[in-house]
């Protein structure tokens, strides 16, 4: 199971009005918000009417989604078509919630992105890109990237904007290069070992003669936060 829950059956929603609890340790409700089958839930974040925002693992733990709890009815919010959703930061709109979900689609540069990097958002790393959402009125919607291919929306607040991160269309020489070495370590033939050592060295020119190593990739894609998207 994830590192994140190995003390987690389920989380609790706790609700403290502080200025009471400063005067009254008692004065206070603690409610078990529960699980959709899985070991763990967890409850990110709460409204001013009350709208209770997080994820809950599905059944087997290998899977999560996002999930509003409204009443104590659990509502799951599903995904863009792929396997994991989640709220993970703290949503201050009053009608939207906005996370981070897996699409249909693998990411073809195989990287270790926000959602998916060591198993610290989501349960299981899926290979599946991952994108920023907006849940309203029981619709899910994909924000947009920087022209990249993932993308990330951390809040929203009180007037509808949005703030995350998101990959922009410049790749990262560092990642291209450590997809060329595996290439290297698969195809042993000749030409194939001329060209890519060719092409090391155009993209590492001085690193050869000078003995310095390529930077470590963490990213296929350079990443810029993403300033503020209003909701409609």
């Amino acid at each position: 199971m994830n590192l994140r829950y190995l003390k987690t059956i389920t989380l609790f929603a706790l609700l403290i009005p502080f200025q009471l609890v400063a005067q009254n340790s008692s004065n206070y409700v603690v409610t078990n918000l529960g699980t959709l089958g899985g070991a763990a839930s967890a409850a990110i974040s709460i409204s001013n009417d009350g709208l209770i925002s997080g994820f809950s693992f599905l059944p087997g733990n290998q899977t999560e989604v996002a999930v509003t709890w409204k009443n104590g009815v659990a509502i799951p919010l599903g995904t863009l078509g792929g396997p994991n959703s989640a709220v993970e930061w703290p949503n201050h709109n009053a009608i939207a919630v906005v996370g981070i979900a897996e699409t249909a689609d693998l990411d073809l540069l195989n990287e270790e992105w926000s959602c998916s990097y060591g198993g610290v958002f989501f349960p299981t790393v899926t290979g599946h890109i991952c994108l920023g959402f907006v849940w309203q009125n029981g619709i899910m919607s994909p924000l947009p990237t920087l022209g990249g291919v993932n993308g990330y929306a951390s809040g929203a607040n009180d007037v509808g904007q949005v703030v995350g991160w998101a990959e922009t269309p410049v790749h990262d020489p560092a990642i291209q290069i450590a997809l060329l070495r595996q290439s290297i370590t698969k195809d042993k033939s000749s030409v194939f070992q001329e060209f890519a050592k060719t092409l090391l060295e155009t993209l590492v020119p001085c690193m050869p003669c000078s003995g310095k190593t390529a930077p470590q990739p963490t990213s296929a894609t350079s990443e810029q936060t993403l300033g503020t998207h209003l909701l409609p």
